[in-house]
């Protein structure tokens, strides 16, 4: 028996767009952080300026990261589809834009502000992380809020 639901109190969670959420989450980050503002995130990261052997030894860890990363994310496309079903009064868009304003934008905030950057790139790091999370929760919002 396959489970593709999970039932917790009154509320039933599908599993299945919580992946997809996850992958696409990936594919728009790969997007974001790589084709869109690839050139302007490693100047942010300083990975512009590492020499050969550092860059060799962050593209083996990669995949580690990425591995990671996906098991953040399905946590947290857990927890934002309970919000999502608790919330059944307003869209998943809309709850996923109010957790977003809420929570995400900032802790992203507080974390460019207390870096050793200059105001410029803080500013950069913010304006970069915290678009991508927005894209991510508005489709996350549409997709979780209109499943099943």
């Amino acid at each position: 028996m396959v489970v593709t639901t999970y039932k917790f109190s009154n509320m039933e969670i599908h599993y299945l767009p919580i992946i997809i959420c996850a992958v696409l989450a990936m594919v728009v980050g790969a997007i974001w952080y790589g084709a869109l503002f690839g050139r302007l995130w490693m100047r942010i990261i300083g990975a512009d300026s590492l020499s050969e052997t550092e860059k060799e030894a962050m593209q083996k860890r990669m995949w580690k990261d990425y591995l990671l990363q996906a098991a953040v994310l399905l946590l947290q496309l857990y927890v934002l589809a309970h919000f999502i079903k608790g919330w059944d009064i307003v869209s998943g868009v809309e709850v996923a834009f109010w957790l977003w304003l809420g929570m995400v934008m900032p802790t992203l905030a507080g974390s460019a502000i207390w870096t050793a950057e200059s105001s410029k790139m803080r500013w950069l790091r913010f304006v970069v992380q915290a678009g991508y999370q927005f894209v991510i929760f508005m489709l996350f919002g549409y997709i979780l809020g209109n499943w099943g």
